[in-house]
């Protein structure tokens, strides 16, 4: 059971953000590297000696992968909360749909889909429901591999993937039609992001990852930078679908 705790984020909104900013970038590349050397010195630091998944640097490497993308790109809260709870997935709140059928996807959709990511970007005004009319472009994303996402890597029922589908063409977020999901998308893709993770422990057949997560992009039209940096909790499922084994996510907040 996870204990439902939160902490302040620093969010830095200023000039001096970019100075910040810019030692997140090389780190941003690999997506945060352990280092098992050397005396650790911080408190915090002295679980990272408790890794289950230490003896499989491929395992260890998609987890980082896996959540590096999803604090690069799921939203922190306007009261400072930074959380996924799939079981409360189709509450009002972040649409988890919105965060998958769009550029700026909190999963990697390479991982899940053989059709490139450039593919899906159509430069016409003629999706089905004019919603393009103005911008004079759109994205386009299987429903079948958005809902395989939604169900099987964030664990969102059906349900409550039908909530959020209609919610979402509410919002005018997107809407589903002929097997697509269509999407009008006018925020930035630049954004970086880094995690240094502390430890990874087993309870069952779930993981517990606990890890200091760093994120810095541009928001709004001023290209104004935010930097959010805090220590995050996420509960997940290393799932063996097919013939494949993928991170599922069922639980995730700032500690």
């Amino acid at each position: 059971m996870i204990t439902n705790t939160t902490c302040t984020f620093n969010i830095i909104r200023r000039a001096a953000a970019i100075l910040m900013a810019a030692a997140l970038l090389l780190p941003a590349v690999s997506c945060g590297i352990i280092n098992r050397s050397g005396a650790e010195t911080a408190d915090e630091n002295k679980n990272t000696q408790s890794n289950v998944l230490s003896e499989n640097s491929e395992a260890e490497q998609s987890l980082k992968d896996f959540l590096c993308r999803f604090v690069r790109w799921y939203p922190v809260s306007s009261d400072g909360k930074w959380e996924y709870d799939c079981s409360a997935a189709g509450n009002n709140g972040c649409n988890i749909l919105a965060r998958i059928a769009s550029p700026a996807s909190c999963a990697d959709w390479t991982v899940y889909s053989d059709i490139p990511e450039e593919d899906c970007f159509v430069e016409k005004s003629d999706d089905p429901r004019g919603w393009s009319e103005e911008t004079y472009a759109y994205y386009m994303y299987d429903a079948q591999t958005v809902e395989f996402i939604a169900g099987e890597i964030f664990n969102v029922s059906e349900g409550d993937i039908s909530t959020l589908a209609q919610r979402g063409e509410s919002d005018r977020l997107f809407y589903k039609e002929n097997g697509k999901y269509y999407t009008l998308f006018e925020g930035t893709l630049d954004s970086y992001a880094n995690i240094d993770l502390l430890s990874v422990s087993s309870e069952g057949s779930r993981y517990i990852a606990v890890f200091n997560a760093k994120s810095v992009g541009k928001k709004g039209d001023d290209d104004e930078l935010t930097l959010i940096t805090g220590k995050c909790r996420a509960e997940l499922e290393l799932k063996s679908i097919g013939e494949k084994d993928y991170w599922s996510l069922y639980h995730f907040s700032n500690i």
